[in-house]
């Protein structure tokens, strides 16, 4: 069924990134995998109009974007949201509370509670369950896809960052350090970024110092 799966390209999981995502897919895939990420309360409820999925994965609740949320809890509550319409929810219950949120939040649908003990581990575990779920076997050979931030060797020594993510600073610092780490003697840095990504409101002035700081900061 590998030519009948279509998925997000990258991590196209925002505002923007989910409806491009879902008008690349072709009419005829038998599965259609979507990232859904999140900043603040309120995201979720948008992707859950747009995706409406039948099957969930929650993956592990970790430290990124806690500054939108007043709490941890209230975050993995938004993430849920997005699962309201599925029948299934396949998650990482290493997290007691997470297991006890999904529980709580879904009693009446089925649930895939999986454990390991490291990151890679539970991220197999959630796709084995996922493919289990869907009646789909893992393939011999498992074509590699395009990561977050892609890097192109170019001549006389030049190479490109192609960072595919999201349009914040917190996203760019990562990328910025990924490049000053790989940086040499004989190389010079040049960043081209888009419009950042900004909330209605905010002061477009301090986000702009912001980003000039930052690029101060690694030359």
């Amino acid at each position: 069924v590998t030519d009948k799966v279509a998925r997000s390209p990258r991590s196209w999981n925002s505002r923007l990134g989910v409806p491009m995502s879902l008008l690349e897919a072709p009419a005829d895939s038998r599965v259609t995998l979507i990232e859904a990420g999140i900043d603040t309360c309120g995201d979720m409820e948008h992707h859950a109009a747009v995706i409406r999925p039948t099957i969930g994965i929650l993956t592990s609740i970790t430290a990124e974007h806690d500054s939108g949320f007043a709490c941890r809890e209230a975050k993995v509550r938004e993430k849920l949201k997005l699962f309201h319409d599925a029948s299934t929810i396949i998650y990482d219950a290493n997290d007691i509370n997470v297991d006890r949120l999904v529980r709580e939040t879904y009693p009446s649908i089925r649930l895939i509670p999986v454990r390991g003990a490291t990151g890679e581990e539970i991220d197999r575990k959630l796709a084995e369950a996922f493919l289990e779920t869907t009646g789909a076997t893992l393939p011999a050979d498992i074509e590699t896809v395009s990561n977050r931030i892609d890097v192109h060797e170019g001549i006389n020594d030049c190479v490109m960052y192609y960072d595919g993510f999201t349009h914040d600073l917190r996203s760019l610092r990562q990328s910025l350090d990924m490049m000053r780490r790989r940086s040499t003697t004989t190389r010079t840095s040049t960043l081209i970024t888009s419009d950042l990504l900004h909330c209605p409101g905010c002061d477009l002035a301090e986000l702009y110092d912001n980003l000039a700081r930052l690029a101060a900061v690694y030359g």
